[in-house]
């Protein structure tokens, strides 16, 4: 039994030492083969060696790249050597199969440790793998081999593989010369080429400039443009071509003799495609343009300006950014347009800071521009009512801004038909108001549209107005009275001194104090008297901030002027005061003490009195009672006061 152990364990052993000799003679084999294969002569050999090599080149896991990296460039001269395309169509298909793979993808192994032990560190072995496949597939003889090349160009982000691949596309120029077509297919795969390998002045940029300035002219970037769906070109391949088209543009703009006319029109209505997204955009909303959006449309304002209003123009309905362009771009497209007209004929003029860019004139007819400007005028107005205006607030905004810049006396007849709109919401309003306030003092509008403006936005106070929230009226009065008070005080105290008897309906009344009283203090001290109905409407609604506030303003102003407001409106119904009221008024009496006639005194009397006697507020009838007496020197009038504290407060004894 023992001896059967041993003769087992003798057998494992010699199997083990047969199948590692015949893996390291399996090494030695193939090295040695190589050398045969490049020594080989005969043409029926050499298929061998090739049918050999392409199994070798597609094994699924390597185990000697060095070997690897011998065998392709043997496999490729030999194959050369024997016209392989000629003599073996299927052979070379298979070789060259073989080759584009290893570049593509690179080779596997499942022992890295091995690799690293002989001295092959793993990322650099294999995309020099990747590289020597690209290299010698450049060195195989056939027509076949240029299109190859971009296959696998368009594959690898490796700067080296990348490099290798142009340099062979450098060799093989004229095969990407040999129609529009194949132009067009090698600089989409020159697209592929991660901007960040093309840092200035490396091997890579350089080899790619080269081939560039040998296939690239606008009648090959058009194609790509036009066939850009065909090409499943992405963002980066989008972005490259863009920029190789700006690139043009600077290089026709210096040597204006160069220009085809029809492929600079075709060029900028190609880039006009890619300017907006495809889906419909209705929501006032700025979209999230991708980057390739964002340079469609910087090339076009910057080098052919006319074609970027003309664009937005013609996707003005189904885009509400290209509405608000048509408004928001006219400033400076009118400026550009007055330098094509001085650039007379000629295709390339100059424009802010002597920049050159093509004349719009000369490339679309001369009075495209001029036509489209208007049409885009009526577009824009007809669009306000019901599509603008529905749209949120800050593209309302932004509308009404560049309207308020270029059309003023237009966009002034506008908000005076709209004020006879019936109210739709309180921030269309707002923002209605502030232009048109904003308009009534512009020199480019009529004094009939002034007047008409003015005295529209003067009747919503405290009319129109009465429908907001107090939220709404807040957000009304800090973006309209401003503007009001600065350009207008006069027309709002005159507005709101008629609609008086709304203030107690007014939702939010308090946040149109500080503004009415800036109003009342920019007219003169005589001329205030006229307008203090107001004052004394809020004074009656009983908030102490508001009071205190206009009695500061009042203080100003002597007895004569605010005696008859304080006894027809102010106090003319103290069953709700607060104590607050009669403390204000008694400092105010208190500063014009000397000026305090009987008349006066008396009329003074009966407020306290009354005060005393109706406030429902026992603090308020106390302090009208103390504020009375404290304020008042005549005896009848103090007595007068004295008896309605009796009256009031039967405990009290004088």
């Amino acid at each position: 039994m023992m001896q059967k152990q041993y003769q087992i364990t003798f057998l494992v052993l010699l199997s083990l030492g047969l199948t590692g000799c015949a893996t390291l003679m399996g090494f030695i084999f193939e090295d040695k083969k190589v050398e045969m294969f490049a020594a080989e002569t005969d043409p029926i050999k050499i298929q061998d060696y090739l049918e050999w090599s392409v199994n070798r080149l597609n094994e699924d896991d390597e185990d000697s790249p060095d070997l690897l990296a011998r065998l392709m460039p043997v496999a490729v001269k030999q194959a050369n050597v024997i016209d392989l395309l000629e003599v073996n169509p299927s052979l070379y298909s298979a070789l060259t199969d073989s080759l584009v793979n290893i570049a593509k993808e690179g080779v596997y192994t499942s022992d890295e440790e091995e690799w690293i032990e002989d001295g092959f560190p793993i990322a650099v072995t294999k995309d020099y793998l990747r590289a020597a496949a690209a290299y010698n597939l450049g060195r195989l003889d056939g027509d076949t081999i240029s299109s190859q090349l971009l296959v696998i160009l368009r594959k690898v982000d490796s700067p080296g593989v990348q490099t290798v691949v142009i340099k062979s596309m450098l060799d093989r120029l004229e095969s990407y010369k040999l129609n529009l077509e194949i132009q067009a297919q090698a600089v989409t795969a020159l697209s592929s080429v991660h901007v960040n390998n093309l840092v200035e002045d490396t091997p890579l940029s350089l080899l790619v400039y080269q081939i560039e300035n040998q296939l690239v002219n606008l009648e090959v970037i058009n194609r790509v443009l036009a066939k850009k769906e065909v090409y499943q070109l992405s963002s980066r391949n989008l972005n490259y071509i863009l920029d190789v088209n700006e690139g043009l543009f600077i290089h026709h703009l210096a040597n204006p003799g160069s220009i085809q006319k029809t492929e600079l029109i075709k060029n900028s209505r190609l880039l006009s495609a890619l300017v907006l997204p495809k889906q419909a955009q209705l929501d006032g909303v700025l979209p999230n343009f991708s980057s390739t959006q964002q340079r469609a449309q910087r090339l076009l304002l910057q080098y052919v300006p006319g074609l970027y209003y003309y664009s937005m123009y013609e996707n003005a309905p189904l885009s509400d950014f290209s509405l608000g362009q048509l408004m928001a771009s006219l400033e400076y497209l009118n400026r550009y347009d007055n330098y094509a007209s001085q650039a007379k004929g000629r295709l390339v003029a100059l424009g802010d800071d002597r920049q050159a860019f093509f004349n719009h004139h000369q490339v679309m007819n001369p009075g495209v521009f001029a036509a489209t400007k208007l049409k885009a005028k009526e577009r824009v107005f007809e669009s306000l009512k019901d599509r603008v205006e529905m749209r949120p607030y800050t593209y309302i905004d932004f509308i009404y801004s560049f309207l308020y810049l270029n059309y003023p006396n237009d966009f002034a007849s506008y908000l005076i038909s709209a004020a006879d709109v019936a109210y739709r919401k309180a921030s269309l309003d707002q923002l209605q108001d502030y232009y048109g306030l904003r308009l009534t003092t512009d020199k480019e509008v009529t004094d009939k549209n002034k007047k008409a403006l003015l005295t529209k936005i003067s009747r919503k106070q405290l009319t129109r107005t009465l429908a907001y929230s107090a939220g709404d009226f807040k957000a009304y009065t800090d973006k309209v009275m401003p503007v009001f008070v600065e350009l207008q005080a006069k027309p709002l105290l005159v507005s709101l001194n008629q609609s008086h008897k709304n203030i107690i309906k007014q939702a939010g009344i308090s946040h149109l104090v500080n503004y009415y009283i800036a109003a009342l203090e920019k007219q003169d001290v005589s001329a205030r008297q006229a307008y203090l109905t107001p004052a004394g409407q809020i004074i009656a609604l009983r908030k102490r901030a508001d009071s205190k506030k206009l009695f500061g303003s009042l203080m100003a102003l002597p007895l004569s002027e605010t005696s008859n407001m304080f006894e027809q409106y102010a106090f003319k119904k103290s069953v709700t005061s607060i104590p607050s009221d009669y403390l204000y008024l008694g400092n105010y009496l208190g500063k014009y003490k000397d000026t305090l006639t009987p008349n006066y005194s008396a009329r003074y009397a009966s407020i306290f009195s009354q005060g005393v006697s109706q406030a429902k507020n026992e603090d308020a009838s106390l302090y009208a009672g103390q504020q009375g007496m404290a304020s008042l020197t005549q005896e009848t009038d103090l007595q007068a006061i004295k008896s309605a504290i009796k009256r009031r407060f039967n405990q009290i004894e004088f």
